[in-house]
């Protein structure tokens, strides 16, 4: 029975037609049910299905049309028409993703600083984002936390290499320099350090 389904599957021309499986216009329609063609033809359907798989910012809407060859025009009117239903808000993507890397992998203001800086949001977004952030939120317990999660990998090393591995483990996480020298004197404080 499976040989017939599979028969049937291979004859039948389509999105899932196994005899196409190995061409990227084959695999690209199959995830989204349009064809590179059709996206050109419908920027505004290609910028809904990208939002659609995750948030993205006015530059990374901009950036993806643009490789597919569709022309400025175009791409403004379509990053317009989202701007104003409200799909496309780089001060609402911002807050959002500060809050989503707070909760999943957290990070300091210098990492989200930078990450948003890269997802091409404006330097005054992302600096009233940020603000906003530490005005509501305090850095301290996370990179506590991170800490006391790190020293399990540094049982075996001396205090002085723990201190240097730990201070350069949450300055690549962002982390400002007065907060890694709090957590640097919190775990001395609690004998972890020792």
């Amino acid at each position: 029975m499976f040989r017939k389904y599979r028969k049937a599957v291979n004859s039948t021309p389509g999105p899932f037609s196994l005899k196409e499986k190995g061409s990227k216009a084959c695999a690209e329609q199959s995830r989204s049910g349009m064809s590179s063609k059709e996206y050109t033809s419908n920027p505004k359907a290609y910028a809904l299905r990208l939002i659609e798989l995750k948030p993205r910012s006015v530059h990374e809407i901009r950036d993806k049309l643009a490789k597919k060859g569709i022309d400025k025009a175009e791409i403004e009117a379509v990053i317009l028409d989202l701007e104003t239903i409200g799909l496309l808000d780089d001060v609402k993507f911002a807050r959002d993703w500060i809050e989503n890397r707070q909760h999943f992998r957290p990070m300091g203001v210098i990492r989200l600083r930078q990450e948003l800086f890269a997802k091409g949001i404006d330097r005054e977004i992302v600096d009233q984002a940020i603000s906003d952030y530490k005005s509501n939120a305090d850095e301290l317990p996370a990179a506590l936390d991170l800490a006391r999660r790190k020293m399990k990998l540094y049982r075996k090393l001396d205090a002085e290499a723990v201190k240097r591995r730990l201070a350069g483990f949450l300055a690549r996480r962002g982390y400002e320099v007065s907060v890694v020298s709090k957590v640097l004197k919190e775990l001395l404080r609690e004998n972890i350090l020792e």
